[in-house]
């Protein structure tokens, strides 16, 4: 074995490394959860953002086989949720697109996009309690699924601020790093992606 191949990375000569020698998204299985739960999540998003603009539009919500008119107020309710839920699809969309280039910005947007989601949906279930005929149980249903879902936005966001694999694979646009002597462009301190 000659001293080239010993100071190579065990890493380096993975499947799951790309021609930086950085780890790819294969190569942790939460991050492939994760890029899963983006490729399923923003389309689904965008289907419910037409539906929900559809009813406001509307007034009318078809549910298990019987049509229901819609009270204004609740109207006003899908539209503002409904430009609420734009923006973050927005937002996830530019999310994915900076998790799939592995860009060092993914993983604090990711945690942006959960509690940015969480928040609308507290605020949307407790708004829409007032419309429902049983306050107390839409209210417990409301918190119980904003509790789990806040137990799992932290847990991921504590595993994208903490996880060491996470901050080996979301390292671009990488500096270029040059063995010869700075030019002139170089010493000016601009950096080169």
């Amino acid at each position: 074995m000659s001293a080239d191949n010993r100071q190579m990375s065990p890493r380096r000569g993975s499947k799951n490394v790309d021609e930086n020698g950085v780890p790819t998204i294969p190569s942790s299985i939460p991050l492939v959860l994760l890029g899963f739960g983006l490729f399923i999540g923003v389309p689904l998003m965008a289907l419910e953002i037409v539906r929900t603009l559809r009813a406001a539009a509307t007034g009318v919500v078809s549910e298990g086989g019987k049509t229901f008119e819609l009270a204004d107020d609740y109207r006003r309710l899908l539209w503002g949720t409904g430009a609420v839920d734009t923006v973050i699809l927005g937002w996830a969309c530019l999310t994915a697109y900076h998790f799939f280039s592995r860009r060092s910005k993914a993983p604090r947007m990711l945690i942006a996009l959960y509690f940015g989601m969480i928040a609308l949906n507290v605020a949307v279930g407790v708004w829409s309690a007032s419309f429902a005929l049983d306050r107390v149980v839409h209210l417990a249903g409301v918190i119980r699924y904003a509790a789990l879902s806040s137990i799992a936005a932290g847990l991921w966001s504590i595993y994208l601020w903490r996880s060491k694999t996470v901050k080996r694979v979301f390292v671009y646009p990488l500096t270029q790093q040059h063995e010869s002597a700075p030019g002139p462009s170089e010493s000016s301190g601009e950096r080169h992606v």
